[in-house]
């Protein structure tokens, strides 16, 4: 499986790499790369047009946010930070 990263995820995460956020984020890339449905915790989605966005809890305030292309086997994460509101589509 392929892990495709947005920009925004990509300057998302070099914030967030150092600390307990960053820990949790490579936890949850890992589960993902298995499986993109693992439920470690309660799995989220919200549709959107042109498909759906998964969500996985990192902390209080931020979500993993990511879709997933069953055909081509591709993961792209689209933010590290925020909720469903600060991915741009």
């Amino acid at each position: 499986m392929e892990l495709i990263w947005s920009k925004q995820a990509q300057k998302e995460m070099k914030a967030q790499k150092n600390g307990s956020a960053g820990k949790k984020i490579e936890t949850i890339l890992s589960e993902i790369m298995d499986n993109p449905f693992f439920q470690a915790e309660k799995l989220r989605f919200q549709k959107r047009k042109g498909g759906a966005i998964y969500s996985r809890k990192i902390n209080w305030t931020d979500r993993l946010t990511y879709t997933f292309d069953k055909s081509a086997q591709t993961i792209t994460l689209l933010a590290v930070s925020g909720h469903y509101s600060s991915v741009k589509n």
